[in-house]
């Protein structure tokens, strides 16, 4: 069985006040919410928005979404070119 290929993998995570979505070599920071204290699961990724499980402070457990496609093509990138062939998003091991 082959391994599968860590270039069709992004991985996702939360430092402080920040979201990183890695992925090909390319790295997008963002801010977050200020209730945000972890991602605890990707529950879906598909057409460039990703639905999360989070933690927060205040809120505990609650469903949140982040729309890549929307900062993609903030940042003048084509989201269908540049998610192309991504398998998932994998969260950060936290310490």
């Amino acid at each position: 069985m082959n391994a599968p290929d860590p270039s069709s993998r992004a991985v996702l995570e939360c430092e402080g006040r920040y979201s990183r979505f890695s992925f090909r070599g390319w790295t997008l920071t963002f801010r977050h919410g200020k209730d945000l204290l972890r991602y605890l699961a990707v529950k879906d990724f598909a057409s460039g928005v990703l639905v999360l499980d989070c933690l927060g402070r205040a809120k505990g457990r609650y469903e949140d979404y982040i729309d890549l496609a929307h900062l993609l093509r903030e940042l003048l990138m084509d989201p269908a070119t540049a998610l192309d062939g991504l398998s998932g998003v994998d969260l950060a091991a936290h310490a």
